[in-house]
């Protein structure tokens, strides 16, 4: 699930006999796992885990605050969030994506894992546009 429980021991004393314990939760960034055209005109982009980006509480969000080269996505397209690790893009007008060809990479800094948000790091990465089994 991406997160790991840890204890840190931190001497206390000069003579190292004090010690502390604290307890640490690591929860790494989300991956980008896939891309996916569900439809003409649909694409579904997921994520291994919950994420937290521009526009994850609340549904909608700018293309292009997530994804490099969004204008591929054409004229008026619209991305919201289905569930936590899902993107779905419903494509504009004149959009420019090739299937098993067009690779989606993420802008820098956009999304990060939602239980921790940037103190976990930002997840980074591209995946190539694939076709549904549904499609």
């Amino acid at each position: 699930n991406g997160a790991a429980e840890a204890t840190l021991q931190v001497a206390v004393s000069a003579d190292l006999t004090e010690v502390a314990m604290l307890p640490l939760r690591l929860v790494r960034a989300p991956v980008l796992t896939s891309s996916v055209m569900l439809s003409a005109g649909v694409l579904l982009v997921s994520f291994d885990a919950p994420v937290m980006s521009p526009g994850s509480l609340s549904g909608s969000v700018s293309c292009g605050a997530l994804i490099v080269e969004a204008s591929t996505f054409g004229l008026g397209a619209m991305c919201s969030w289905r569930q936590p690790w899902e993107l779905v893009v419903v494509l504009g007008k004149d959009w420019a994506l090739v299937a098993g060809v067009s690779v989606l990479t993420l802008v820098q800094r956009s999304v990060f894992s939602r239980e921790l948000g940037p103190r976990a790091g930002a997840s980074s990465g591209s995946v190539t546009v694939g076709l549904s089994v549904m499609a």
